[in-house]
């Protein structure tokens, strides 16, 4: 991690612990994803942090070959389902974004999904597609239909 701390959104572990997710950048600039835990209490005590990071940057060619930004966590029986802005640099644009899904039974070793997004542009997003908002409803996860639990 040597800059940037964005797109942070927590995940309430135990009493006042915190898992505090955000994006980092490594020294080429490819964007991350990290943790820190914390006590609510006592904020500006790290309890522990991301050693590795969250989630390793996909093959060269991937979606998420330049950047893997976490952005939302679903919890159902026991799962957790991370979604994260894979990006990858364009030609015309500076890069195009999708949307991919790692996913742990330990909330701490996440495992891509797929090796393609889950979402991504289509005719009716032409353009840019970037943090989701995901549920589970009627027992699907959100925009991939894995069962959940």
């Amino acid at each position: 991690m040597h800059f940037h701390a964005a797109v942070s959104f927590a995940d309430k572990l135990d009493g006042d612990i915190h898992k505090v997710y955000f994006t980092t950048r490594v020294s080429n600039n490819q964007a991350h994803t990290a943790f820190v835990d914390i006590d609510i209490q006592n904020p500006l005590e790290i309890l522990s942090i991301a050693k590795p990071l969250v989630l390793a940057l996909s093959i060269l060619g991937g979606f998420d070959d330049s950047g893997a930004m976490g952005c939302w966590l679903t919890k159902d029986k026991g799962t957790s389902y991370f979604y994260y802005l894979g990006w990858n640099l364009g030609v015309t644009v500076s890069f195009e974004n999708s949307i991919g899904l790692a996913i742990s039974d330990s909330n701490s070793n996440f495992l891509r999904y797929s090796p393609g997004p889950v979402l991504d542009r289509s005719m009716f997003e032409p353009h840019f597609i970037a943090t989701p908002c995901v549920i589970v409803e009627n027992e699907r996860c959100g925009t991939c239909h894995a069962p959940s639990g």
